[in-house]
Parts: C-alpha cells; sequence; structure tokens
C-alpha cells in the first residue's frame, strides 16, 4: 500500500493552453480549477492539449478532471521549445482510470516549460475541465483511512471561476470523507502545510489521491472552506480531521 498525496496546480499568469482541434468551449479553460469551464473536441480523433507553463519547472504528475476520459489513452511529452526540436516522451501511450469525473498518473520527473497531452481512443464527448500538472511528494500515512463508501443523494452547486460555488444546482450523490493525519513529524508537516496553504487557506479544490499507487483519484473540496489547525507538542504536530467532499456519481 502506497502512501497518499493530494494534487493541486495555481499555474502562473503567463501559463495558456492550445489544442490542435477546436470544439467546444475554450482550450484556457484548462488551466482553471473549476467544473463549470471545459474544452470538449467533440471528435473520436486523436487531439493533443500544449500547456506553456511560461516557464520551465518539475513535474511528476498529472491530474485530470472532467467527462468520459475513462478508457481513453493518454501520453504525455515534453518540450523546451515549443515542439520544434526538442521533443521527448514523458510518460507512454496508456489507458486512463477515471470513476466519476477524476483521472490520474505519476511519471518519472521531467522540467519542461511546454507539456504536451495527447489523447487517443476516447469518445466523442470527452470533456476537460481542468489538467494539472505538478511536482508531488507523498504525504504520510492516515491515523485513519478514509470512508470512500461515505455516500449521500444530495443537491449540490458546482464549482465555479468566482469561487467554490457556482450557484446552479445540480442533482449528484456525494462522497464525504475525512482526512486524518493525527500526529505528525516536522518533516512530515511540511508537504500538509503546503496543501493547506494552496487549497484550504484559499477555498481551492484540489485532486486527493489516496494511495499512489493505485488509480483511485478523488476531485473535490474542504465543505465549507474548513480549517487548518496543526498545535505543537514536543515532537509532534497534532493535526485535527480535515473534512472532504468528492462526486460519488
Amino acid at each position: 500500500m502506497g502512501q497518499p498525496t493530494i494534487l493541486y496546480c495555481n499555474y502562473g499568469a503567463t501559463a495558456t493552453a492550445t489544442a490542435s482541434i477546436t470544439g467546444n468551449g475554450n482550450s484556457s479553460d484548462v488551466l482553471i480549477q473549476t467544473e463549470d469551464t471545459f474544452y470538449a473536441p467533440l471528435v473520436t480523433t486523436t487531439f493533443n492539449v500544449v500547456i506553456d507553463l511560461g516557464a520551465s519547472a518539475p513535474m511528476n504528475a498529472i491530474a485530470l478532471v472532467g467527462n468520459a476520459m475513462g478508457g481513453a489513452f493518454l501520453e504525455i511529452r515534453g518540450s523546451s521549445d515549443n515542439f520544434v526540436a526538442s521533443d521527448v516522451l514523458v510518460s507512454a501511450d496508456d489507458v486512463l482510470v477515471s470513476d466519476v469525473n477524476s483521472a490520474w498518473r505519476a511519471f518519472t520527473e521531467s522540467t519542461y516549460r511546454y507539456w504536451k497531452c495527447i489523447f487517443t481512443l476516447h469518445p466523442s464527448n470527452i470533456r476537460l475541465a481542468h489538467v494539472c500538472l505538478m511536482s508531488q511528494i507523498a504525504l504520510p500515512f492516515f491515523e485513519t483511512d478514509p470512508d470512500i463508501d461515505n455516500v449521500t443523494p444530495t443537491s449540490v452547486q458546482l464549482v465555479s471561476q468566482a469561487g467554490t460555488y457556482n450557484g446552479a444546482n445540480q442533482q449528484k450523490t456525494m462522497r464525504d470523507m475525512s482526512l486524518y493525519w493525527g500526529e505528525v513529524t516536522p518533516p512530515e508537516l511540511v508537504g500538509i502545510k503546503a496543501f493547506s496553504d494552496a487549497c484550504i487557506k484559499v477555498v481551492n479544490p484540489f485532486t486527493f489521491i489516496p494511495d499512489i499507487d493505485e488509480t483511485d483519484s478523488f476531485y473535490g473540496w474542504i465543505p465549507g472552506g474548513g480549517n487548518f489547525a496543526s498545535p505543537y507538542t514536543p515532537g509532534v504536530y497534532s493535526i485535527p480531521a480535515i473534512p472532504f467532499t468528492t462526486r460519488a456519481a
């Protein structure tokens, strides 16, 4: 069993995304951590999305948010000159596993400015809401594992550019989990604190990976904004349980 990780990304102001096929929505929408904006190619032929980070950066994982991604094949390539002379295979063509609205993959860390995501053997209704490239780290094991079977039929709202909620209700089945690390050492706190600063304090959604050796992934958010605390006692920090909500259907 592998350790958990959490994927989130805040692309710089100079980052861009360009698709090889014109479809519905804007390809630049995949840079935004939302569900209500998206790019959809509307074809079953191969297409790609190139993300220009604006500067070279190390990456070792990708998280995808969208619909009809399961069963599609994804290849990832990197370049230092927008694929003119530099065109390097980063992650070989392989099938995506997506249960509800998210998928992820880890790969050997590479540093490039330009990243090409090539999609093949996908349905015509595939839709990409967010593509997150990140240099992820393994987080400490939980004191109590999240219960992925805790699901509740409910009416909720969409994640949007304006904030966590869009204002439009959708009937969905939600999954409620608790991220409970309990006591962690100072070195272990570093990655958890980085997650708190990037997602909890500024109310940003993220992709939760329960086990970095498996394909399961859950895109969601901290309901109501949540809070984060890490009181210190000699040798360890105590982290209260952090609620987490994601889609179940």
